[in-house]
Formats: C-alpha cells, structure tokens, sequence
C-alpha cells in the first residue's frame, strides 16, 4: 500500500476510532447511539497530491506536480516529472472492467507499432500497465499515459483542420483493420447502442408515456434501417469510439496525436463520424469526408449509414446521462427540461434528415 492510502486508512481509523477496522465498523457515540465508522461512498476523488505521492512512484517516477485536469466519467491528472508530463487517468467506478482496459492498451501499442501517432500507456516497474486504487468504494483502475504534444484545436475552425483530421482518422482505421487482441472488449453494437440505454432511460419516462412512444418507435426505425445497412456490408472494425476534435491535439509542424481511447471498442465505422456529421459545418464535414477517402474510402452504404447513426447514438448518450449522470452528478440532470429538448431534437433530426417513417 503507497503511503497516500496509508494515511488515509489512518485518518479513517481516527475518525471511527483507533482499534476498529475500517469498512463496516461500528462504535458508541458520545449520546449512546450506533454509528457507522465509515459510511458507504459511491465515488471518490483522489487529490492530485494523492496520485503524485501514490501512484507515480509505482511507474518509477520522480513527480514534481500534479493538477486535476477534469472529473467526469473518468478523473484524469497531468502528472509533472523531471522526466516530462504524463496523463493519470482513474476510471470511474464500475465504468471499465480490466479486460476493458487491457483491450485499450493492446489497441494504442498496435496503433503506435504501425505508425498512427496516439498517446501509449506507461508500464509499472513491474511492467504491467494497469495500477489499481483500493478506494472506499472498491477498487478503481488506473492508467499512466504518454502527454501528447501541441494543444488542443483552437477556433477560428477551418477545412484544412478537418481535412487533416480526416486524413489522420483513415491512417487510424487502416492501421485498425490488422488489430486483433486476446482481451474481450465490449461491442458497438445494437444491444450497446439502443437496448440497453432504452433499458436505463425507461424509468426516467414513465409519466412520459408520448415521450416514451416516441423513443419506441424512433429505435424501432433505426435499429430496422441500421440492420438493412449492415447486411450490405457496413464496414466494421476497432473504433475509436469518440472521434471529435476533443480526441485530440496538434502541433504547429501539423503532427496530430489522437488520445482518449475509452469508448471505443469493435464497432461500425460509420458511427465515428455521427458527430461531425451532425454538428460541424457542412463544408468541414466534406474537407473531412475528402481527407479520410484519400487514406480509405467511404463506401457508399457507410455514407447512407451515417445519418442514422446520430440518432442511434443520441440514444445511448441519454442512457448513458440516466444510468451514470444520473447517480454520479444527481437526478437534475435528466430531468424534465432535459427530456423535453432530446424529444425536440430528435424529432427535428427525423423529420429533416430522416424522412416521413
């Protein structure tokens, strides 16, 4: 145990009383009652002197400061050594099972070995690369990542970007076809991306019952057209999962580094660029449309596929808000203004990049 966990094991045995154990225990209050040594925690946040003192020394690292880049699904670190920067990134609990992780890391080694520029994982001094964090609510998985160089696209957004994303985006699905990896990793499929957030979402709609009939009939129609698509012949490989220009960062030579593999997964190809599709600029989805092509060409039964995809992963997206965002971050965030403007929107995509069902 790094000497963080013990400290805070020790502060814990204080705060319930020295000869007690930690998880579960009991004592008597000062007014006769019971009371619970610790309580039950759903999610932690280790303080960035925590992931310094704690965890850097694991891959052999001398830290000289540690910042909170962000807390969301994932609580990710920038981590200063002698040696340069690196990224900590503590996965949330319950979010990814080390199979899951392990099938990331076998994907940024190939990636790496076949000349797609994306940030690796760092190994312990053990030499295994995933480091587990015994937190009060279980264990949490961490991994160490190289920084990627340059910064962060910047606006005024131009084609020439988006055309050398593009370009950068096929390197990553050509080199990606030859990925195979002895770890299971979930699948971007129809269960992921519609059945099991339907599942989640239900709940959330009960005294929502159009709403509800709604989003019924629009999975039906998407699954169905989805289907037909993928029985033509849909390319499907390993994905990025969230390809947007927040995966990844860019030098003033124009060397682009993709980073943030955490939600992709073996899945169809055309679902990576729902995003773009939908919300860039027309003509920077053509420069990156043209871009891509020039490295791996779109099929025309992808470019059919895309626009049914938006929806299809809208609807994971609010699952993921009712299953995860809901109980990390509280209820108000599904609540009922944050329906009502999913149905505003989806219906407003149907209608005008779907047609009549």
């Amino acid at each position: 145990m790094g000497a963080v966990s013990r400290k805070i094991k020790e502060r814990q045995g204080r705060m319930a009383g020295h000869d007690l154990p930690f998880h579960g225990a009991r004592r008597e209050g000062d007014d006769g009652t019971r009371q619970l040594a610790a309580l039950p925690v759903m999610r932690s946040l280790l303080s960035p002197e925590a992931v310094a003192m704690d965890i850097a020394p694991a891959y052999g690292l001398s830290p000289t400061g540690c910042v909170l880049q962000r807390s969301f699904t994932n609580d990710v670190y920038v981590v200063k050594t002698s040696a340069g920067l690196y990224v900590a990134k503590v996965y949330g609990p319950g979010w990814r099972t080390a199979a899951d992780i392990a099938y990331e890391v076998d994907f940024l080694n190939h990636l790496t070995a076949n000349g797609v520029a994306v940030t690796t994982a760092v190994p312990r001094r053990d030499g295994q690369p995933v480091h587990s964090l015994p937190l009060p609510e279980g264990v949490r998985y961490c991994v160490l990542f190289t920084y990627a160089p340059g910064d962060a696209p910047a606006e005024p957004f131009t084609a020439a970007l988006y055309h050398l994303f593009g370009r950068a985006a096929g390197a990553l699905h050509q080199a990606a076809d030859r990925f195979v990896s002895r770890h299971p990793r979930f699948r971007l499929d129809l269960a992921y991306l519609i059945d099991r957030p339907l599942a989640a979402i239900r709940p959330y709609l009960v005294h929502r019952p159009d709403d509800w009939a709604y989003l019924m009939r629009l999975a039906e129609r998407v699954r169905a057209r989805i289907g037909e698509l993928a029985a033509r012949g849909l390319d499907w490989g390993p994905c990025h999962g969230d390809l947007t220009l927040d995966c990844f960062r860019l030098t003033g030579q124009g060397q682009l580094t993709f980073y943030d593999f955490d939600s992709g997964g073996p899945g169809w190809r055309a679902l990576e660029f729902q995003g773009m599709y939908a919300y860039a600029p027309h003509p920077h989805w053509e420069a990156f449309h043209a871009g891509y092509a020039e490295i791996r060409p779109l099929d025309a039964v992808d470019l059919a596929a895309i626009p049914w995809f938006v929806p299809a992963y809208a609807i994971w997206d609010m699952g993921w808000a009712a299953s995860t965002w809901a109980r990390w971050s509280g209820r108000w965030r599904v609540d009922d203004a944050y329906w009502s403007e999913k149905r505003r929107w989806l219906s407003q995509w149907e209608a005008e990049r779907l047609g009549p069902g």
